[in-house]
């Protein structure tokens, strides 16, 4: 009879644990599932914030660009009257800053392209030593502005 009893509490201590083991198992896999559904809803979230994000930077650099090609172009326009040497100077390097925003612009909307794995890379001629005249030249404007100097050395090996 004790062994009866001993028996079935043997029975009764496996069958508890296995139900244990189960419950444990369960409740693995519904973390699991919770888990899963949390990376699957920020995923989500950032897949909308970056798709936000770049209609942002779409819509604002069309804005500013807008405005920024009519600054270049009325420059280009000034230009062509009749300036002192002076103001012409002054003219041409409004322009040559607004050609460099510009350029800044469009870079940052290229990074949000790279960034939403849409982007064309383009390799162009440059000419560094055209480069670098124009920003000499914004920085003699901006030293006579302040009443200083601007040294400024290029050596270019063709």
């Amino acid at each position: 009879e004790k062994e009866a009893v001993i028996n079935t509490q043997t029975l009764t201590i496996i069958e508890n644990y296995e139900l244990i083991t189960q419950m444990e198992i369960l409740e693995k896999e519904a973390r699991a599932q919770r888990e899963k559904a949390d990376i699957i809803e920020k995923k989500n979230r950032a897949e909308e914030g970056a798709k936000v994000k770049q209609e942002f930077l779409s819509n604002m650099s069309h804005e500013i660009r807008t405005p920024m090609n009519a600054i270049i172009g009325f420059t280009e326009l000034l230009t062509e009257t009749g300036l002192s040497p002076k103001q012409s100077e002054y003219a041409q390097s409004v322009k040559i800053a607004g050609e460099n925003l510009l350029s800044i612009i469009n870079d940052i909307l290229d990074f949000s392209k790279i960034e939403s794995g849409v982007v064309n890379i383009e390799q162009t001629p440059t000419d560094i030593s055209e480069i670098l005249k124009n920003i000499y030249d914004l920085l003699k404007i901006v030293s006579n502005l302040v009443k200083s100097s601007c040294f400024f050395g290029i050596y270019v090996v063709r």
